[in-house]
């Protein structure tokens, strides 16, 4: 006989968590990026952590697909590449906010509750902006 799973459970021992997290970030809106990038507050950079595992491909993603509902207007060919790459000041800052909280939320073992918060705080900026 084969268990079923939840489908979260791929995403580490956080997993429920981060499942989420993925999707609060599938649903950004330009007007919380907006607030997400001029919240005050820097990610804490230790290193990355070690058992993130796939989350952050998650993540990644989850982010690039709320980033194209907002529109092309983000993004800039890069030559080098030969695609168009994400350039935009606010969603960049944005994008290191959603890193620095998935830090805290897939390995919340690996920070002290102090570095949770400030890992989280931009991000937690966004609910000041529901629409």
């Amino acid at each position: 006989m084969v268990d079923e799973v939840p489908s979260w459970w791929v995403l580490g021992p956080h997993g429920e968590r981060v499942a989420e997290f993925v999707e609060q970030v599938r649903a950004l809106t330009p007007r919380q990026v907006a607030v997400v990038a001029v919240a005050e507050g820097e990610p804490v950079r230790r290193g990355a952590p070690a058992d993130l595992g796939n989350c952050a491909v998650h993540v990644n993603a989850a982010f690039h697909e709320a980033a194209d509902r907002a529109g092309d207007h983000l993004r800039t060919w890069d030559a080098d590449l030969g695609s168009l790459v994400l350039s935009d000041p606010a969603w960049l800052r944005a994008r290191q906010a959603v890193h620095a909280a998935l830090r805290a939320v897939a390995a919340p073992e690996q920070c002290s509750a102090a570095e949770r918060e400030v890992l989280a705080r931009r991000w937690d900026a966004r609910g000041a902006a529901h629409t």
